[in-house]
C-alpha cells in the first residue's frame, strides 16, 4: 500500500512539473514573440532566461519527490542505470506525455489562443531537425553526472576546524594564564619589598 502510494505521488509530481515546465517554456516565448516587437534575438533571450529559471524551481521543487525528470528520455536513462525501477518507468512517461499536453494547453489558455492548435509550418530542412536532436541526450548527460551527494551540507576543512578549535581553547584559557601571571608578579615584588615575610612563609 506504501508502496503505491509512493508511487501515485511521483506520478503526480512529474504531471504538474511537466505542465507547469511547458506553461513556462510557451508561455514566455508567446509574451516574448508579443513584447519584443519583431526582434527575435530579445524574443530568443527572454524565453530562454524564463526557461532556465523556471527548470531550476521545477527541479528544486519536485526533485525530492519525483527527480524531476519531466522528459520521457531522461526517464529511460534512468531505467538503464538503475536509479529507476522498470515498473515505474511507463507511468513516468504516460505523465509526462498528459503533463507536456496539459501545459500546452494551459499556456494557450492564458494568451487567449486556441487551445488545440496545428502547426501550419513545413519544416523540411535538416538544419531544423538538428536542434531537436541534442537536448534530449544532454538533458540525459547531465542527470547522469550529477552528484546525488552535491547539497550535503558544507563543512569546513579539518585544518580550518583544528585551528578554530585552538582559538577558541586559548581565548577560554588567556584569563586563567593572566591571572596566573599576575599572581606570580605580585609575589614577586612582595618578596622584594619585605624579605623577611619571604623568609618566614
Amino acid at each position: 500500500m506504501t508502496a503505491v502510494m509512493g508511487l501515485k505521488r511521483k506520478v503526480f509530481a512529474e504531471l504538474v512539473g511537466t505542465a507547469l515546465l511547458l506553461a513556462v517554456v510557451i508561455g514566455s516565448g508567446i509574451m516574448a514573440a508579443r513584447l519584443a516587437g519583431g526582434n527575435v534575438a530579445i524574443a530568443l533571450l527572454a524565453n530562454t532566461l524564463a526557461t532556465v529559471g523556471g527548470l531550476y524551481v521545477l527541479i528544486e521543487v519536485f526533485g525530492p519527490l519525483s527527480g524531476a525528470h519531466f522528459n520521457p528520455a531522461v526517464s529511460a536513462v534512468m531505467t538503464l542505470r538503475g536509479e529507476l525501477p522498470v515498473r515505474e518507468l511507463l507511468p513516468y512517461i504516460a505523465a509526462q506525455l498528459v503533463g507536456a499536453l496539459l501545459g500546452a494547453w494551459l499556456a494557450h489558455a492564458m494568451f487567449d489562443l486556441p487551445i488545440v492548435e496545428l502547426s501550419g509550418k513545413v519544416r523540411t530542412e535538416p538544419g531544423n531537425g538538428l536542434p531537436k536532436l541534442w537536448p534530449p541526450p544532454a538533458c540525459c548527460l547531465s542527470f547522469c553526472v550529477r552528484r546525488p551527494d552535491a547539497r550535503r551540507s558544507w563543512s569546513p576543512p579539518t585544518s580550518v576546524r583544528h585551528t578554530g578549535s585552538r582559538r577558541q581553547r586559548r581565548s577560554q584559557t588567556r584569563p586563567l594564564r593572566l591571572a596566573a601571571c599576575s599572581a606570580t608578579a605580585l609575589q614577586a615584588l612582595r618578596r622584594r619589598a619585605y624579605p623577611a615575610l619571604s623568609l618566614r612563609s
